[in-house]
């Protein structure tokens, strides 16, 4: 049997070429994340349709209270900020037994914080420590929170 010697040799790469699996396979992962951020980058929004065509769509869909809840969510400010949670525990507790929101309560007290602040009733040299975060020189040590329990036994007192 006589070889032809003209004609290239077939590699693997010949053989997995038209195959899309074998070749997503034979790429290596950063081309291949590289592609899949580009597709979805390149992929329309709801049913094929633009970004701002499927905002549009989504809206027609929704009743008058959701589109009025939609533009109220979309109006508000939000802050997210950690706390410990006997903090919130006691926010929580202490809401409760007022009657509002937490959100309104947490509001409330740091408008009064911030004026006693700017009237240097509160000195912040005193609860500062230096911090391991690379991101902040300093850290805030948090004050004492008052006992729960006496705060939910006056309350009741209070209520009876």
């Amino acid at each position: 049997m006589a070889v032809n010697r003209n004609k290239p040799k077939k590699t693997i790469r010949d053989a997995m070429q038209g195959d899309p699996a074998l070749e997503a396979i034979s790429q290596s992962p950063a081309q291949t994340q590289a592609e899949a951020r580009a597709s979805t980058e390149k992929k329309d929004g709801l049913w094929g349709l633009s970004d701002e065509a499927s905002k549009l769509a989504k809206q027609r869909n929704m009743t008058p209270a959701q589109k009025r809840r939609a533009k109220k969510d979309k109006q508000r400010e939000r802050v997210y900020i950690d706390a410990p949670d006997y903090l919130r525990d006691f926010l929580q507790t202490y809401a409760e037994a007022e009657g509002v929101s937490q959100s309104r309560l947490v509001c409330f007290l740091v408008v009064l914080g911030l004026e006693k602040f700017l009237e240097d009733k509160i000195d912040l040299n005193e609860h500062k420590t230096h911090s391991r975060s690379p991101r902040f020189e300093y850290e805030l040590q948090l004050p004492e929170v008052p006992d729960r329990s006496l705060f939910i036994t006056e309350f009741k007192k209070a209520n009876d």
